[in-house]
């Protein structure tokens, strides 16, 4: 691979984004993540919905370095905005890295050149808002938030009560 060529997969180029989110409690008092998505400035960019921070890994990035630039690229985030780690959620639509990150609050980010608006939206909401083809991903990144803050906890301590038994709650 000479210096020029990103990285592909099946001939179409990797990709890598970010998915930041905080924790709120929902009208039935239940802990959840909302994440924070962005709206192209060109439609012709993934359409008129809201969608994830992406875009492609360049020659030399890591999957995670792509994903913070592009997120600092498109949604404003930056390094002092996340609180602990960034995870990986895996590959996803078989050529693009996800991962999540915990940020300070709702007032973190601004728009970049790409981006119209930014939108908050926990998982029911982006079903309804969001870019179809993204909605198993932001399922995907809710049930791994889920288990990174351990919002389970009513569950686990079931299973724990049933001597360890599984419990499919």
């Amino acid at each position: 691979m000479n210096e020029m060529q990103r990285p592909k997969i099946n001939k179409k180029e990797l990709r890598a984004g970010l998915l930041p989110y905080v924790i709120i409690r929902n009208k039935e008092g239940k802990k959840i993540p909302v994440f924070l998505f962005m709206v192209p400035s060109n439609p012709e960019m993934g359409g008129p919905r809201p969608q994830i921070a992406k875009g492609r890994i360049e020659y030399g990035e890591t999957p995670l370095q792509a994903a913070l630039r592009e997120a600092n690229e498109e949604i404003g985030i930056k390094s002092e905005d996340i609180v602990g780690n960034v995870s990986s959620i895996g590959l996803y639509l078989g050529y693009t890295y996800v991962f999540v990150c915990k940020v300070k609050g709702f007032d973190v980010g601004s728009p970049g050149h790409e981006t119209e608006k930014l939108v908050w939206a926990d998982e029911k909401k982006f079903e309804r808002i969001g870019r179809k083809i993204h909605i198993p991903v932001v399922k995907a990144a809710a049930r791994a938030v889920a288990r990174r803050e351990k919002l389970y906890r009513k569950r686990r301590n079931k299973k724990e009560s049933n001597g360890g038994a599984e419990n499919d709650e």
